[in-house]
């Protein structure tokens, strides 16, 4: 794996520190770890110095150059950033999540077509004939031509 050229990790919900061991990977030219839930130091030495602030975007909690966050000695962030994330709002749980909406849509879909199915093999339902049977008979009435005199 040391002659791992590229690396783009964003947007996978990672969380917990940068591990050091990616500093083994000494052919690494791109990173991108965007959008995760990253935090502590950035690890420094070999090709991290060559990373810039794009490679760790959206992680709030991580620390240490190239972004403008200092650390405190413990490896954490000293002041929590100002300014929010669009994503920020992806590390709290969110009751509506878009699985669930697809999942309703499906099930609904599929039980109305299964209903759709069983009232029209079972027999005609009387109350669509006739509702069919009223709409056609208003359709002649307007068709045909009065004589007037």
């Amino acid at each position: 794996m040391t002659a791992l050229e590229s690396l783009d990790l964003s947007f996978n919900r990672l969380h917990g520190r940068i591990p050091e061991q990616l500093l083994g990977v000494t052919a690494l030219a791109s990173l991108n770890l965007s959008y995760n839930r990253l935090r502590g130091r950035i690890p420094r030495g070999n090709q991290f110095n060559t990373f810039d602030n794009d490679s760790y975007i959206g992680n709030i909690h991580l620390c240490g150059e190239p972004l403008t966050v200092t650390c405190s000695n413990d490896g954490q962030p000293k002041a929590p950033p100002s300014a929010s994330t669009d994503h920020e709002e992806d590390e709290t749980p969110s009751w509506f999540d878009w699985k669930m909406a697809k999942l309703g849509y499906a099930s609904g879909v599929v039980i109305g077509l299964s209903i759709g199915y069983m009232v029209f093999s079972i027999g005609r339902p009387r109350w669509l004939v006739k509702m069919v049977e009223r709409d056609q008979q208003k359709k002649v009435r307007r068709r045909r031509p009065r004589h007037r005199m």
